[in-house]
């Protein structure tokens, strides 16, 4: 059983709040709605929200939190014991401690880096959980399938409300009798609501039960959707 001890999980700050804290800063910020986590959030940096939202195309993620302040959303952060992470939670139960930086920042920005990063490594052995930094080397070669994730993660939120067991049924009939079939095929079955087949298609893909090509191939009406054995 894992044990997190620093619990520093705030309530998010109002999108408006963070923008008068942030005022003259130059980095991005982005306001997303998260399938994962069922919330809004706010991040700060192209390079955080493209991760973000591969975090949310992964199976292998339950979720994932924001730890004390680990973008400085709210200006300069207070003195703290640990640093602001990104608290990856796996679907086996274990965690992963996420920091994500710029590879390459020189002079003291770079040692001050270094620092922080070490602090959260170092207390993420202590709560028994792994340690990952993430920067945008990583995401080299994997541009479209993050376009892919902003699209499906789409389908998902505009769908979340709507009953969907028409469709689920019928998309689960129709993969498990095919060995791949078109988006196009299962947007156009009888008496179902496309925007809401979307959704089903996009939570699928999301949880792993089908798979598609998203890194090489934009996500489209020819994609062909496979099924998975469980």
């Amino acid at each position: 059983m894992l044990s997190i001890g620093i619990t520093r999980t705030s309530a998010p700050a109002s999108p408006l709040s963070t923008i008068r804290q942030r005022a003259g800063k130059v980095a991005n910020l982005w306001i997303y709605e998260s399938p994962k986590n069922r919330k809004r959030l706010t991040v700060a940096g192209d390079v955080v929200f493209m991760h973000m939202i591969l975090l949310e195309g992964d199976p292998n993620v339950q979720n994932y939190s924001f730890v004390g302040d680990p973008f400085c959303l709210q200006g300069r952060a207070p003195r703290e014991e640990v640093p602001g992470y990104v608290d990856v939670t796996q679907l086996n139960g274990e965690h992963t401690w996420i920091c994500v930086k710029r590879s390459s920042i020189a002079g003291t920005g770079e040692r001050k880096e270094n620092v922080v990063r070490n602090l959260v490594k170092e207390s993420a052995s202590e709560a028994g959980a792994a340690y990952a930094e993430y920067s945008e080397l990583e995401l080299r070669g994997r541009e479209l399938e993050f376009e892919n994730w902003l699209i499906l993660c789409g389908c998902i939120n505009r769908a979340k409300d709507l009953p969907d067991y028409v469709e689920l049924s019928r998309y689960l009939r129709l993969v498990r009798a095919n060995s791949g079939i078109a988006v196009r095929t299962l947007l156009e079955e009888k008496d179902c609501d496309p925007a809401v087949m979307l959704a089903v298609i996009a939570r699928s893909l999301q949880s792993g039960t089908a798979v598609t090509e998203l890194r090489k191939a934009p996500f489209c009406l020819e994609t062909v959707i496979q099924g998975r054995a469980q």
